[in-house]
């Protein structure tokens, strides 16, 4: 597998059906999590020393004064959301290519959902569900990361 340090540097986020963006992955706690930017709103990703990273739910940013969060979606089904702790997507390295390309799958937390994709859904003050973010993309699903060379 990768090392953390392998894993720095630009990669081409995949997402959807063809969207590419490029995101950074820099040093948030060395060998345990990584500042994604290039999406609508930074995150941060988890790193495994088997090589494999993993996007969970977190808050992301503010909307006004709504607090944007990054949700684990099911996207097909009901389309099912949650913001549920430890619910998230991890990665599989494609030994095809010499580990240069993780697909993102669900981390079988959640249970009686798959998750194949996260949302972007802002909450109020209080807690409570305002709605999808509108402020950029905010539907990432299918995900797969490229690393640059």
């Amino acid at each position: 597998p990768l090392s953390y340090d392998d894993l720095l540097g630009e990669w081409d986020f995949n997402y959807g059906e063809g969207s590419t963006v490029k995101v950074t992955l820099t040093t948030k706690t060395r060998n345990e999590s990584f500042n994604v930017t290039g999406l609508s709103m930074p995150f941060v990703m988890k790193y495994y020393t088997n090589g494999s990273m993993e996007i969970l739910k977190q808050d992301v940013g503010k909307s006004g004064t709504n607090t944007v969060r990054l949700c684990p979606w099911e996207v097909s089904g009901d389309g099912t959301f949650t913001w549920a702790d430890g619910v998230g997507l991890i990665s599989e390295p494609d030994g095809t290519r010499n580990d240069l390309i993780y697909t993102f799958v669900d981390n079988g937390v959640y249970g009686e959902k798959e998750m194949k994709g996260f949302i972007l859904w802002m909450f109020d003050g209080s807690g409570s569900s305002v709605g999808e973010y509108k402020g950029g993309t905010s539907r990432y699903t299918y995900v797969s990361m490229e690393k640059h060379k």
